[in-house]
């Protein structure tokens, strides 16, 4: 089983304290071979970091990631974070939120 998929299963099953070292041990291994400043892997991070319970760590990854996919392939690409956008919202942050989400 990769550790992804491991990862993904100990965290469903509300095992997150084991679920977060693999998860960040994948992660690190993205960075490494995609680079550290691509979209997608910040956009994997915050996911990551989200699910775990870490909105503060995870939504400036999220706004980077937002940043990174609008300067790459132009504004038609905001799709790709949206979702993760939205956490913000969780967080009480409306406003800036749908500014974001626009």
């Amino acid at each position: 089983m990769n550790t992804s998929l491991l990862a993904l299963m100990l965290a469903e099953m509300e095992r997150k304290a084991e679920a977060e070292p693999l998860f960040r041990q994948v992660l690190e291994g993205r960075r490494k071979v995609v680079g550290e400043e691509q979209p997608a892997t910040l956009y994997s991070m915050a996911a990551v970091l989200d699910v775990m319970g870490c909105k503060e760590e995870a939504e400036p990854l999220y706004r980077q990631s937002l940043e990174g996919w609008c300067k790459m392939l132009g504004e038609e690409q905001k799709h790709e974070t949206k979702r993760g956008l939205a956490s913000i919202r969780s967080m009480g942050r409306t406003k800036e939120a749908d500014v974001l989400l626009q």
